[in-house]
């Protein structure tokens, strides 16, 4: 299946930054990433009408 998509739509995406910041977990060992930086990112945003399903 897949979705049957009607309409779009969708504004500019622009160049942003992006970091995610891990903390210390008692069990698993991410959090000794610390501080991770995107080298690069986008923003923007995009909507969609699905108007069901479809066969593959």
């Amino acid at each position: 299946m897949k979705p049957d998509i009607v309409d779009r739509v969708g504004g500019g995406w622009h160049a942003a930054t992006a970091s995610l910041q891990l903390t210390a977990h008692p069990q698993e060992d991410i959090g000794l990433l610390g501080d991770i930086q995107a080298i690069e990112a986008n923003a923007g945003w995009m909507g969609i009408t699905v108007r069901g399903a479809l066969d593959a």
